[in-house]
Parts: structure tokens; sequence; C-alpha cells
């Protein structure tokens, strides 16, 4: 059952991701009545994403314990509690900045939760 659950979380932050460097490139290209239109089809649908990305990941950090976390797991929570309040921020606000910082944070984060060392080698 865990590994399931391993699979299914890791689908969803690929798809949380894909979605969050949709908006940016949109954001970047200047497409700004694009990116309302597209947050606004898929509020609910990443909605429904985030609940089930952060009850899978409760599920697997409750099945693992905090006893078996490394440093590089410590950084990743990190990470994602300060990129997901500053994307919905950015893109809100339509800040080119801020919506950029958070994905790039996203994207390391992802990265590290593959190679599970914090320079990522």
């Amino acid at each position: 059952m865990f590994d399931g659950i391993k699979h299914t979380h890791t689908l969803l932050v690929t798809l949380f991701l894909l979605s969050s460097l949709v908006k940016t490139f949109i954001l970047l290209a200047d497409k700004k009545e694009m990116l309302g239109n597209y947050r606004q089809k898929l509020i609910i649908p990443e909605m429904i994403l985030a609940i089930l990305l952060l009850a899978t990941g409760l599920y697997m950090w409750h099945h693992i314990g905090w006893g078996d976390m490394a440093g590089w797991f410590h950084l990743k929570i990190t990470l994602v509690v300060l990129a997901i309040p500053l994307g919905i921020v950015g893109f809100r606000k339509q800040n080119k900045i801020l919506s950029t910082l958070s994905t790039l944070m996203l994207v390391y984060v992802f990265v590290l939760a593959f190679t599970k060392h914090i320079t990522l080698f």
C-alpha cells in the first residue's frame, strides 16, 4: 500500500509542478488574460490536487516517522511551505519575480526529493 501512495504522491507532485510551470511561462509571456482564464478553469482541480498531495504526503510522513528523515527532507518541507504561499500571491498579483521564485523553489524541491542531497549531486 505504501508504494501505491508513494507513486500517487509522485504523480500529484508532478502535476502540481507542471501546472506551476505552465502558469509561470504564461505570466512571463505577458499573457495576463490567458493566465486569468487558466487559473479560473483549474482552480477547483488544483484545490483537489493540493488536498490529495497534502494527504498522501502526510500519510507517508506518518508511515516513515520523524526518525528516518534526513536534513534534505527538512529543507524540502521548509521550501514547500514557503513556495506555495509565495506562488499564490505571485500568480494572484501577476508578479513575475514571486511566481518565478516559487516555481524555481518547487523545481529544486522536486529534484531534491529524487537525489536526496541538498547540492543535487
